[in-house]
């Protein structure tokens, strides 16, 4: 371990020359004169000046113009220390003035910041117990207001809507009773028409194998059939809805073979679901249905007219073989997964 030098350590030596070159404000100096310097300043009792900072060299001789020489020099050194110590004093007064104001004012911030917090704090206090409520509370009220509103405006167009029908039939009413002249008659149909299309319904009721002699009359006077001897109305509900689908499909038959004008397509919803099984009773009433008329409208279903279509919609699964004959379509509702159809109308 080196031994510690108490006298000229590199830093002691590096301050005194720092020192010295300030001192020279930018006068020249050889390397002699810097060591002449350097030694003053640790030595500055042997040239009266004051007491030195290292122990005096004894017997050493100074001739008197050296003497003179390092007289003046350190009295400069001297004066040009004593300034830089001043500097030093003030400048540290003057440090120790913004030491002591910034304390003071990093004081007065972090009180700022503890009010500032107790006011964040009160602030998100009366937001969670006071503004959130009562923003719920309005937006539930705005809910149930604009939901009257829609029930008033609902009332409101029911109210002109039934305004504008009470007006038109007035207005027929008045029409009515200021017509003048007979009633208007239609003219009546052809017997041989009317026979041709009762043969095409009656066809009809035969491929779906109806029980009774299956003989079909038009009533001029209702405009509609009369099977059997008793008209369709007297029918109950479901024997009226498949007496009705029998009725429009005679009519596309009959207007496709003679040519008439027709669109050449029929769309029957629910014949079979409409015909429901029941008690057999007297003509106000369905009777029982019968497993070979619904077979039988199937099976009629291979045989169509491809010139023609016929469109069904019906909760009922076909057999197997008819639903291979015929374009089958299964609509799987609104639980439809890719590659299914929802409906007849796509959504």
């Amino acid at each position: 371990m080196s031994a510690i030098r108490p006298f000229n350590s590199p830093l002691e030596c590096g301050l005194r020359i720092l020192f010295v070159l300030n001192s020279a404000n930018g006068r020249t100096a050889d390397l002699q004169r810097l060591i002449a310097y350097d030694y003053l300043l640790v030595h500055s009792g042997d040239v009266d000046g004051p007491d030195s900072l290292h122990p005096s060299v004894p017997y050493q001789p100074m001739s008197p113009d050296h003497t003179h020489k390092v007289t003046v020099a350190t009295k400069d050194i001297y004066e040009a220390s004593k300034a830089e110590a001043s500097k030093i004093l003030g400048r540290q007064t003057d440090l120790a003035a913004a030491t002591e104001s910034l304390r003071n004012r990093r004081k007065l911030r972090e009180e700022e910041q503890t009010d500032s917090s107790a006011a964040t704090r009160e602030i998100d206090s009366r937001i969670a117990n006071v503004l959130i409520p009562t923003m719920r509370e309005g937006a539930q009220r705005l809910e149930k207001l604009i939901s009257r509103r829609i029930e008033l405006e609902a009332i409101r167009n029911d109210q002109d809507q039934v305004s504008s029908l009470r007006l038109a039939k007035q207005a027929i009413e008045r029409a009515s009773a200021n017509s003048k002249g007979p009633a208007k008659k239609w003219e009546p149909l052809p017997s041989k028409l009317l026979l041709t299309f009762c043969k095409e319904v009656e066809a009809v009721l035969k491929e779906w194998n109806w029980k009774g002699e299956g003989r079909v009359d038009f009533d001029e006077s209702t405009y509609d059939i009369v099977i059997d001897g008793q008209s369709r109305r007297s029918h109950g509900k479901g024997f009226r809805a498949i007496l009705h689908s029998a009725f429009v499909l005679g009519l596309l038959r009959y207007c496709g073979k003679n040519g008439r004008p027709h669109l050449g397509m029929v769309l029957l919803d629910s014949p079979l679901t409409s015909y429901k099984k029941g008690n057999i009773g007297d003509g106000n009433q369905d009777g029982p249905i019968d497993p070979g008329m619904e077979s039988g409208f199937w099976r009629s279903l291979t045989s169509f007219n491809t010139n023609l279509q016929l469109i069904v919609l019906e909760n009922k699964e076909p057999p197997k073989d008819v639903a291979a004959a015929v374009h089958y379509e299964w609509f799987a509702g609104e639980n439809a997964l890719n590659g299914e159809r929802a409906g007849y109308i796509p959504v």
